[in-house]
């Protein structure tokens, strides 16, 4: 008869500790700002660029409990051509006015933001905005 070897529980959950503290180690050693705290690894926006043009406000969800607003942006400068309305994305749940862009509704403004822009949509993550 054969006799199987088996770890019990404790052995198994101190080998999986070795191989974790192992892992870390390795990664450690490879790229010392890996495993850095929160504030020091937010994220940076890669493509900062400027949008001038008309904030508006779309409301969404409405007879719902998540109804709120959508903002966008009328592009008045070489956005125009390609795009008729820019997303804002807002920094507040969806049901909530945004207290940076609100007072600036329907006014012309100059959004400083990263800019992400695909094939088919484009938004802009608001930094700062000022009117014009």
């Amino acid at each position: 008869m054969s006799k199987k070897l088996e770890m019990s529980d404790k052995e198994k959950n101190e080998k999986w500790k070795s191989d974790v503290k192992k892992i870390f180690s390795n990664e450690l050693k490879k790229n010392p700002d890996a495993f850095k705290g929160e504030e020091e690894t937010k994220y940076k926006p890669l493509n900062v660029a400027t949008i001038s043009g008309k904030l508006i406000c779309k409301k969404t969800a409405e007879g719902t409990l998540s109804a709120g607003v959508i903002y966008f942006i009328r592009p008045s400068d070489h956005y125009k051509l390609k795009w008729d309305e820019v997303l804002v994305r807002k920094k507040t749940h969806l049901w909530q006015n945004d207290p940076q862009l609100h007072p600036f509704l329907d006014k012309m403004v100059k959004i400083k933001g990263d800019i992400i822009e695909t094939r088919n949509s484009i938004t802009v993550d608001c930094i700062e905005i000022e009117e014009l």
